[in-house]
């Protein structure tokens, strides 16, 4: 059964702090993370942590985190990472303006609709590298943006699973194993 989405006018200021996003200024409330999820995201956001730490590379948060692209567009990613050279823009739990990666990760196989949208913003905000975590499938799809001229744009690099490695240009051109993000589990 598909989902259902009560998609409503909201500003950005209104969803700061709840389960609310605001995407082209239009609101849904997505709810808490399920407990799947939520280990998922906590295994994710521990390696992605321990490079930027290792590495000295800036400032790494875990949902719940707002992140505010513009006043008509708010987002709750399961993980975030801002390099240190946009360090000023993380305030708290919320960062104002564009991270440099984004990790989202799919609650239910209908979530890809909202994703595009969200994926839409992310190339529009110049987020530098998006991972998309499908926990179905066991593999990241992994998004780059490419600056060519005026045609910018995130581009997909490949959908990496099980067994494959990825590298992350975001995290100094770290190796990332798929094995160490799912570690046998999923949703």
């Amino acid at each position: 059964m598909a989902e259902e989405f009560n998609w409503m006018r909201k500003t950005v200021e209104e969803c700061k702090g709840t389960t609310c996003e605001v995407l082209f200024g239009w609101g849904l409330d997505r709810g808490e993370r399920n407990p799947a999820r939520k280990a998922l995201a906590d295994k994710v956001f521990k390696l992605i942590s321990s490079i930027v730490k290792d590495k000295e590379l800036g400032v790494c948060l875990e949902w719940p985190v707002d992140v505010v692209l513009s006043d008509r567009d708010l987002v709750h990613p399961d993980v975030v990472f801002v390099d240190k050279d946009k360090a000023a823009i993380v305030h708290n739990r919320e960062v104002k303006g564009s991270p440099t990666l984004i990790v989202e990760i799919l609650e239910n196989e209908n979530d890809f609709i909202q994703l595009l949208l969200k994926t839409a913003l992310y190339e529009k905000y110049e987020v530098q590298e998006l991972w998309i975590i499908d926990p179905f499938r066991k593999e990241v799809n992994l998004y780059i943006y490419r600056y060519m001229g005026n045609n910018n744009y995130l581009e997909f690099e490949g959908a990496h699973g099980l067994g494959d490695a990825f590298v992350s240009e975001s995290l100094s051109n770290s190796e990332i194993e798929v094995n160490q993000l799912f570690g046998g589990e999923g949703l």
